[in-house]
């Protein structure tokens, strides 16, 4: 009988959930200037009749439905910002923001939460416990952390009421729409952003013998980097390091005095996160040193891992199940090599992250992250059911 309410509330949601999800996708707004965003999403749960409402680092918001009954909290988590990339949808409903789009889906993650909230707070007499809507900006801003770095800071964890428990998802394209997916323990990887300036002796490239070319020790650096993967990391676990920026020189026949590098490394464990940053410097220390030049080597963490809850998730699988149509809950073989900032919510506290199937029916579907990214919108409503039959079995089973 829930499960059934549960879909009926959902479906029923969906034309305002579309509608939700294409008025944002028309106003995309990068990390930390979500302004319009966040007030869509206030005026949207003051119709829905939700009024406990917070604001966090400056355009992020959490929003509590409180239950019938005393009991532990839940929190639901989507983000809500965009990206520095034109759309090249020619969608009706494409981006009128030039130069910003939302192609990595947080429009749909948003409309999601907000058409489960529609439902739980219809539900609200009958709960054992609350639920705490978490609003997230700037997970793109992953220099800083991301935006859940700062809500944690701020105390949307611990505010009451507590939340024991947190949970989010993200579009699959990937995924057929009404398929949710998931896995135990390692999810998403911990990503390490790296920079590597070479110090060399500038001069003429007629008369290398007077410089130390930083661009020959660059060049065999990045070889050398790529041992780490195959050589210091158990091949039994994965990790992945890639440099996605050389900068040096300005002229082809001046050996220029640097050289940069910048790059990142991903792997699913702290351990092997502080192996590959000690090789870097050992490897970097090790080149210079043998062509008589320097380097200085500095790292920036951008996220941390996501861990699901092993005991969490086989709940949740069979909670999402139940909701589900039969065998649309796929247990994922593998984790995704991207980095998610809820790693800083479940670091805190259990967390369990899902993937919602919203693979296109007709056309090429185009990836996350670039201009020509759209999602299935029939993927809305089991997306929201997820949520709510997570949540509303996560606290009557924990009365």
């Amino acid at each position: 009988m829930l499960e059934q309410a549960i879909r009926a509330g959902v479906f029923a949601a969906k034309d305002r959930m579309v509608e939700i999800r294409r008025d944002l996708h028309r106003h995309p707004e990068l990390s930390k200037k979500e302004f319009r965003t966040q007030q869509q999403i206030i005026d949207e749960l003051q119709s829905i009749g939700i009024t406990d409402i917070k604001k966090y680092y400056n355009t992020g918001i959490a929003a509590v439905i409180w239950g019938g009954f005393p009991g532990k909290t839940i929190g639901l988590r989507a983000d809500m910002d965009a990206l520095m990339i034109e759309e090249t949808t020619g969608l009706p409903f494409a981006s009128e923001n030039p130069g910003v789009s939302h192609s990595c889906g947080h429009d749909g993650h948003v409309a999601m939460l907000l058409g489960a909230a529609r439902v739980l707070y219809s539900f609200r007499d009958l709960l054992h416990g609350n639920i705490k809507l978490i609003f997230q900006p700037a997970e793109e801003d992953g220099l800083n952390g991301g935006g859940s770095k700062w809500m944690v800071e701020e105390g949307v964890l611990t505010h009451e009421p507590a939340v024991d428990f947190v949970i989010g998802q993200h579009i699959a394209p990937h995924l057929e729409a009404g398929v949710i997916s998931s896995k135990a323990g390692p999810f998403f990887t911990t990503s390490d952003l790296f920079t590597i300036e070479v110090i060399g002796k500038g001069g003429h490239s007629s008369a290398p013998q007077n410089s130390r070319d930083p661009v020959v020790a660059a060049a065999q650096i990045v070889l050398a980097l790529q041992t780490i993967v195959s050589r210091s990391v158990d091949p039994l676990d994965t990790a992945v390091l890639s440099i996605g920026i050389i900068e040096g020189g300005t002229r082809h026949n001046v050996i220029p005095d640097t050289v940069r590098l910048i790059g990142s490394g991903r792997c699913y464990t702290e351990e092997n996160s502080a192996l590959i940053k000690k090789r870097i410097r050992e490897i970097v220390g090790g080149i210079t040193s043998a062509m008589e030049m320097t380097a200085n080597v500095t790292f920036k963490k951008s996220y941390g891992p996501v861990i699901n809850d092993e005991e969490l998730f086989e709940k949740c699988r069979g909670w999402s199940s139940a909701v589900l149509e039969p065998g649309k809950f796929i247990v994922a073989k593998t984790p995704n090599a991207g980095g998610e900032d809820f790693s800083n919510f479940s670091a805190h506290i259990p967390g369990v992250y899902f993937l919602v199937g919203a693979r296109c029916v007709d056309g090429e579907q185009s990836g996350l992250h670039t201009g020509g990214f759209t999602f299935n919108e029939d993927a809305l409503p089991w997306g929201a059911a997820n949520l709510c039959a997570v949540a509303v079995n996560y606290l009557n089973e924990n009365r």
